[in-house]
This record gives C-alpha cells, sequence and structure tokens, in this order.
C-alpha cells in the first residue's frame, strides 16, 4: 500500500521571506507545502517527507531575491498494487455509481455497479433504503423431532446490507490517473470512475476495487458477526 519513493526536484525556491530561516528548515517546508497530500501521476498520493538526502546551489539572482536549490528527497506514497486488499470505510453509495471507500487520508476507491465490481447475482440496490447489501444462502439447523435428535441442513437467503461508515474489505483491480478537465463544465460531465465531481472537486487519481470474487470481500462485521453468534448459541445447546 506504501512505498517510499525517491525524487528530485532541481527547481526548489525560498522566498526571500523566509531566507531568515536554516537552508533545510526552508527546504523542508518548501517541499512539504509542494507535494504532500498531492498526486503524482504513475506513482501515487504522498503522504508524507520521509529524508532529504542532498541539497546543492542556494543561487539568488539578480533582481530576483529568492535562493534556488536542487535537492534529492525521499517520500512516503501511497500506491496500492493490483490484487492488494484493503479495509477501508464506505463512503458514499448510489445506484449509477456504486460504492465509494475512504481510507481516511484518500476517498477514492469505488466499486462499480458492473462484473468487475461486484457479483450482481448476489450485490443488489435497496431503492427504497439506497444501499446496497449482498444476498447469500446460510445454512442453518433444525431439529427434527424425533427420538433420534438428528438435525436437517436447510438454506436460507440472508442480507448482508452495505451502510455509510460501515468497515469493506475490497480487492483493488486498477490504478488509473485522470487527465485533468480544462473546464468546469467538463468536470461536472465525468464519471465517478473518470475523476468526476467530488464535492466539486476533481479526483487525480482513481484506485477501483471488486468485492465480487471472495465470500471474504464485502462489508466487515455487521451481519456476520450476528451469524457467529448464533453459531455459538448452538454449540452451546448441543
Amino acid at each position: 500500500m506504501f512505498q517510499i519513493a525517491r525524487l528530485k526536484d532541481s527547481a526548489v525556491t525560498i522566498k526571500p521571506q523566509h531566507l531568515d530561516k536554516e537552508p533545510l528548515t526552508a527546504i523542508v517546508a518548501e517541499l512539504e507545502e509542494l507535494y504532500v497530500d498531492k498526486v503524482i501521476t504513475d506513482l501515487g498520493l504522498v503522504v508524507t517527507l520521509y529524508e532529504v538526502n542532498s541539497i546543492k546551489g542556494g543561487i539568488i539572482y539578480a533582481g530576483d531575491g529568492a535562493a534556488h536549490y536542487e535537492v534529492e528527497f525521499r517520500m512516503v506514497v501511497f500506491s496500492p498494487f493490483v490484487n492488494e486488499i484493503l479495509v477501508g470505510k464506505v463512503y458514499s453509495l448510489t445506484d449509477e455509481n456504486g460504492i465509494r471507500v475512504s481510507l481516511g487520508f484518500f476517498d477514492d476507491l469505488i466499486v462499480l455497479p458492473n462484473k468487475s465490481g461486484m457479483d450482481l447475482e448476489k450485490t443488489k440496490w435497496d431503492d427504497k433504503e439506497k444501499i446496497w447489501y449482498i444476498e447469500e444462502e446460510s445454512v442453518e439447523f433444525l431439529a427434527e423431532s424425533n427420538n433420534e435428535g438428528n438435525r436437517e441442513e436447510i438454506g436460507a437467503m440472508v442480507k448482508k446490507f452495505i451502510e455509510p461508515g460501515q468497515q469493506i474489505r475490497v480487492r483493488v483491480t486498477q490504478v488509473t490517473y485522470p487527465e485533468e478537465p480544462k473546464t468546469k463544465q467538463e468536470l461536472q460531465k465525468r464519471k465517478l470512475e473518470d475523476g468526476g465531481q467530488r464535492e466539486g472537486k476533481f479526483a487525480p487519481m482513481i484506485v477501483r476495487c471488486s468485492i465480487g470474487e471472495s465470500d471474504a470481500l464485502g462489508p466487515v462485521g455487521g451481519n456476520e458477526g450476528e451469524d457467529d453468534e448464533d453459531e455459538l448459541e448452538e454449540d452451546d445447546d448441543e
């Protein structure tokens, strides 16, 4: 999920009002301003500055007043890989766009309502409640009314609801870096998976995910926990 990336910037500029600071202190502040919480295309979201490896220059040009440096440094970058399993919280749900998931520091994990994101035979939209749910078969036991005390397995369909704020486990299927739209009108026309409008902002990095291939994917806890309690109660009865 995270990696340390080595970067080089040959045009780090320290403005005149900051020249009274130690060069390293001023450069660290400038690098954090330039890179932290920013997406670097084909690399990922910069989370924090890890270390500064080298500083060269400090040239002040006539009529400029700023000091210019060439800096090599390393950053901690959020860069998920395909098939990686992530656990986040449901940020929002819609019939058209599917499920948007947040990791706290990154809100653009999306599970699309198609075969690449969901098993549409089991995962369905509740139009009344405006939430997605997974419908699956649960094995229960029915005590027969005979002297031998045999038990018969019966199948029952249960719903695992996916609700805002709920923890969810997803598998990464694709990471994309959409081209920034040139106008607000273009942004408004973009789909969610193409960096479209999120609270009026463009998303420069999209992580497409799936919850469809395994029972281990999908909502964490909730109905699963209730089922576990039922099983424990049955074990106690035995």
